[in-house]
């Protein structure tokens, strides 16, 4: 039996209050691929599709500092969001399974 997908178990706000009017990044970032989408305890969450796999980028300082990787998500509350944020806003079209609940 296939699992379910996770968005199912998401909240079904409406995620466009998120992203406040104006809103821009704390922290200076490089990439033109990336679609920001907004930020959270200070870091900055991005969705990136321009490169070899879709990712998502949670950015912590104006030194470079960040994580990345769809496949850390269950583990970095930070890209679980970003993920979310990107699902929800129609930037992702990614099918995300919950393998331990």
């Amino acid at each position: 039996m296939p699992k379910p997908p996770i968005t199912q178990y998401l909240p079904q706000a409406n995620i466009r209050r998120y992203l406040l009017p104006g809103e821009q990044p704390l922290h200076e970032h490089d990439c033109d691929q990336c679609i920001f989408l907004g930020t959270s305890r200070g870091r900055d969450l991005y969705f990136c599709n321009g490169h070899r796999s879709p990712t998502v980028i949670s950015r912590s300082g104006p030194d470079g500092e960040y994580e990345s990787g769809i496949e850390f998500a269950d583990k970095e509350p930070t890209l679980a969001l970003a993920l979310i944020r990107a699902i929800r806003l129609g930037y992702a079209d990614i099918e995300i399974t919950v393998s331990n609940i």
